[in-house]
């Protein structure tokens, strides 16, 4: 940490392919609401704060649908409807909103979310989004579906987390089996415990490592204040989870700030489920 000038201290990081440099407090910062500074770092300008709120959101990646299996959750492969494109239709409509914060109610990547899906389906749509999502998972991100081995949730922690990484750079994995509700053996890279999904525990999951190290498990709730609104963002799939994962009545604020009482809302769905593509509240 150095002083430069008498105004402002720094510190510098060096990468392997990066430089980053951190501002201490003192230095000098641009005004945010500069009409140089474009969305989404600055204001909008609008009167009320505005919270797009989109669930079932990235379709299967790189796979047909399975013999015998329901149609219309795939990438490819359906003859009755382009899910990509309407993914991509969706995440072009909140591009035009504009809004202050993406929250995900759920379903994020289907189906069961692995990290490789994320990487390949979410992220080349949603991903534009990823500093100002506030994510919630939900079944798809867990469990067995459409005979797909569950991933506990791995695979989410991971991509909103971020990845941990062994000493060699490689990235670390867990192998987990006998986890009651994954439906089989699972391969995922390891989760960081803190991040944008929520606090992900390094041990106490259910299952067993196959090299004998601790199965982690996500509590992944949190909340947050959007104007004068505290939002809450709860994980409720907890059976892969040892006891109860429910928010306690302490977690709760007793009288939640609502002054001036004004958010616009705004719902989307690529349509897995035949949902509308936008609808304003």
């Amino acid at each position: 940490m150095a002083t430069i000038g008498g105004r402002f201290r720094a510190r510098l990081f060096m990468g392997a392919a990066a430089s980053v440099l951190v501002f201490a407090a003192g230095a000098m910062a641009q005004n945010q609401n500069s009409k140089d500074n474009p969305w989404p770092y600055a204001r909008t300008g609008r009167s009320a704060p505005m919270l797009a709120v989109v669930g079932d959101v990235a379709c299967q990646p790189g796979e047909t649908e399975l013999s015998g299996e329901k149609a219309g959750e795939n990438c490819v492969g359906d003859t009755k409807q382009n899910l990509y494109a309407s993914q991509a239709a969706t995440a072009k409509q909140i591009e035009k909103m504009k809004p202050d914060i993406v929250a995900l109610v759920g379903d994020e990547q289907y189906q069961v979310g692995q990290y490789s899906d994320f990487e390949n389906s979410y992220e080349l749509t949603y991903g534009a989004f990823k500093m100002i999502t506030r994510p919630a998972p939900g079944n798809h991100e867990f469990y067995v579906e459409h005979g797909a081995v569950g991933v506990a949730g791995y695979g989410y922690f991971s991509y909103f987390n971020g990845v941990q990484h062994n000493a060699d750079g490689t990235l670390k994995t867990a192998t987990i089996a006998g986890n009651p509700d994954t439906g089989g053996t699972f391969t995922q890279p390891v989760p960081y415990s803190n991040g944008q999904a929520g606090h992900f525990a390094q041990s106490g999951g259910l299952g067993t490592a196959a090299d004998g190290g601790p199965v982690g498990v996500g509590d992944g709730w949190y909340s947050y204040n959007l104007g004068s609104w505290h939002l809450i963002s709860l994980n409720i799939e907890c059976e892969t989870q040892p006891g109860d994962q429910g928010l306690e009545n302490k977690d709760v604020p007793s009288r939640v700030p609502r002054r001036n009482s004004s958010l616009a809302v705004s719902i989307c769905s690529p349509g897995f489920h035949g949902e509308d593509l936008i609808v304003p509240l």
